[in-house]
């Protein structure tokens, strides 16, 4: 009797045993597969009865990174070294790397150190090394750069917005009133996690701002919008009423790099079905994009073959039948990293991106370009120091009308977990343009279709604008620039104006400019 207990609990202890080296290969196959969610749920049981396994040990580590967590991926990897010598020399990089997402910067700087001197022997030469010395360098700026007395405020939109969920895409209305983004939660359509991110699906939120409360509505899912696969809000259009989605269906096991942008416009209070923007659309993966004013210049992401390497941005113009020309890579704006997240500025030539590939301060950083009309070419990127870059990823950056508020989401240290959306306040106007927010009327009501004519006087270039249904239009003037406003409408008197913006008195003046036509 005892020898039969005996022999049953050791046959128990083998199948346990083979059980357990069992999870940890499947583990091993998640993690090949780039499945790290579900492969880190697998190495966590596999290590409990097996905790001296360090090649595991050092994979569920790569996982907690993957998937964002610093907090638990630095713990995982000091783990390590305290328990064996034995261990990839890739562990002081990645280690460096969480100690930078949570502004260790000291601390971070050593591991690369150390990282940086192993490969010095080994491999100097090698892509390694080169990828090694980029990040080490903007530890350096980003150290130097925290250590600068900034006047620029950062605040978070709060917890009617916030969660410990991933939020990030703000898209904002031109008045401020209404914040459309993008969210991973436990409510989502789908009620999926993925087995690679360990994230719920897209959805896309609504919130709206109440002035006598001073703060945001809680904020809701879109109905009309979302679906059970990913959707994603990456343009809105100035007066709310035009959005660009970005939907990906991991259901489709044929087309898993694939995600695809898509149309939709507000009619009669509610959204319409979105159509695929079939001309940018290809089978690979387009996952931002962003409008003129005008309607007329779109700007992308994709990572389609032919470019730079990784993701880059291209750009579409509308002809003269309404339709997107085929796409065209942007050039020197992009890099053999990853390029994302573009927004056209209301002058219409300047653009802000995200980048990994010029000289940030760590992850995607946020840059600008300015296009010169003349030679018909983009400035070289300007990156945009901290606390608008951060060294963790900072994408989806827009500006309010003013230039002295700007929108982003990131992964803030002490933030209420993941990415968040944050509002960044300068003490003065950034972008160095005015918005004149013009009327036009006869003394009773509104002038629809009234035809403008802004010219620069520096320049001696037009701008054409018509007036909507509401007697209203939208101006983009250079600070400090001379111009000369015309307004005709059949009917009525022609209207001529001088605005000179080298005085400041005129700056107010324009953001509220009601222009009266007499009839003739």
């Amino acid at each position: 009797m005892h020898i039969r207990i005996l022999l049953l609990v050791f046959f128990l202890g083998i199948g346990d045993t083979f059980a357990q080296k069992g999870i940890l290969k499947q583990a091993g196959i998640n993690y090949q597969s780039g499945n790290y969610y579900k492969a880190l749920q697998q190495y966590v049981k596999g290590l409990a009865e097996d905790p001296g396994n360090h090649e595991a040990r050092y994979k569920e580590c790569i996982c907690q990174y993957q998937l964002s967590r610093f907090e638990d991926a630095q713990s995982c990897f000091q783990y390590l070294i305290a328990h064996t010598d034995k261990y990839p020399s890739s562990l002081n990089y990645f280690l460096a790397k969480t100690f930078r997402s949570e502004n260790e910067l000291d601390s971070s700087l050593k591991y690369f150190d150390k990282y940086i001197s192993e490969l010095k022997k080994k491999s100097p030469d090698s892509e390694a090394m080169k990828s090694a010395q980029k990040e080490y360098d903007a530890t350096i700026k980003a150290k130097e750069q925290i250590a600068k007395e900034s006047k620029v405020e950062v605040h978070s939109f709060g917890v009617k917005i916030n969660t410990k969920y991933p939020e990030y895409g703000p898209l904002l209305s031109a008045d401020e009133k209404t914040l459309i983004f993008t969210s991973c939660r436990p409510d989502t359509k789908g009620g999926v996690i993925e087995d690679n991110d360990g994230r719920y699906h897209e959805d896309v939120y609504i919130s709206y701002y109440n002035d006598s409360l001073k703060e945001w509505s809680q904020a809701k899912q879109l109905d009309e919008i979302n679906t059970v696969i990913n959707d994603a809000a990456v343009y809105l259009s100035p007066d709310g009423q035009k959005m660009i989605l970005y939907r990906h269906d991991p259901y489709n096991h044929l087309d898993q790099n694939a995600g695809d942008l898509y149309f939709t416009e507000m009619k009669d209070d509610k959204w319409s079905v979105p159509t695929a923007i079939d001309v940018i659309n290809s089978k690979y993966w387009e996952s931002s994009a962003c409008m003129s004013e005008d309607e007329k210049i779109l700007v992308f992401s994709s990572n389609r073959p032919g470019g730079f390497g990784g993701q880059d941005l291209y750009i579409s113009k509308k002809n003269n039948l309404g339709q997107w020309t085929a796409p065209i890579n942007l050039g020197k704006i992009n890099t053999p990293y990853d390029e994302d997240s573009p927004f056209l500025h209301s002058d219409g030539k300047t653009l802000y991106f995200s980048s990994k590939g010029f000289n940030g301060i760590g992850g995607y950083d946020v840059f600008y370009t300015v296009f010169d009309l003349e030679k018909g070419t983009w400035s070289s990127p300007v990156h945009l120091p901290y606390p608008v870059s951060t060294p963790n990823d900072d994408l989806y950056f827009s500006w309010n009308l003013s230039g002295k508020t700007a929108y982003i989401s990131t992964f803030w240290h002490g933030g209420a977990g993941d990415k968040d959306i944050y509002k960044v306040e300068f003490p003065q106007d950034q972008t160095k343009i005015l918005v004149l927010n013009g009327v036009v009327k006869d003394t009773l009501s509104p002038i629809k279709s009234a035809k403008i004519v802004l010219r620069n006087l520096d320049t001696q270039k037009d701008e054409h604008y018509v007036s909507d249904e509401n007697g209203g239009f939208r101006a983009v003037l250079e600070d400090n620039g001379k111009y000369m406003l015309e307004i005709k409408k059949e009917g009525y008197t022609h209207h001529t104006q001088f605005i000179d913006l080298r005085y400041p008195e005129q700056h107010q003046k324009i953001e509220n400019e009601t222009i009266i036509l007499k009839k003739q």
